[in-house]
């Protein structure tokens, strides 16, 4: 959020060829937990985020980015696939962006994947997808 206030308030931008800083990621770090809590407060996180970017960009950009914003908003209900089992979880991820469902189709940058795995979830079938798949649940 605040990297795309500072780039539009930059006079100039440089390009860096190596690196200031070598990001090191733990694997025990409780941001790769997979718990019901962490994905909620995932999901409200980057919602609030897509929020004031969406606001921040329609006072300076008008609507060149929308497109953007609409991925970023279903990239950010996609936070709640691994505890959409949770009846209250399935509310958020339905209602949050209620709008958000009739436009995916159209997404040119949305793969088919990831548009099936959307549909099951709207029709309360990816709790059975995912567990098909062998994949794990939040607990």
């Amino acid at each position: 959020t605040v990297l795309i206030q500072m780039l539009w308030l930059a006079d100039n931008i440089k390009h860096l060829p190596k690196p200031y800083y070598n990001y090191y990621r733990n694997a025990s770090s409780t941001t790769n937990s997979l718990s019901v809590a962490s994905c909620e407060k995932k999901f409200k996180d980057c919602c609030n985020n897509t929020n004031l970017i969406e606001e921040f960009l329609n006072e300076h950009c008008c609507t060149l980015f929308k497109e953007d914003i609409l991925i970023r908003k279903l990239l950010n209900i996609n936070l709640l696939l691994p505890v959409i089992y949770k009846f209250s979880c399935y509310l958020k991820w339905r209602y949050t962006y209620p709008n958000i469902f009739s436009q995916i189709l159209r997404l040119r940058r949305i793969s088919w994947g990831v548009k099936v795995k959307i549909i099951l979830a709207y029709c309360g079938f990816y709790p059975i997808y995912h567990f098909l798949k062998g994949y794990k649940f939040a607990k």
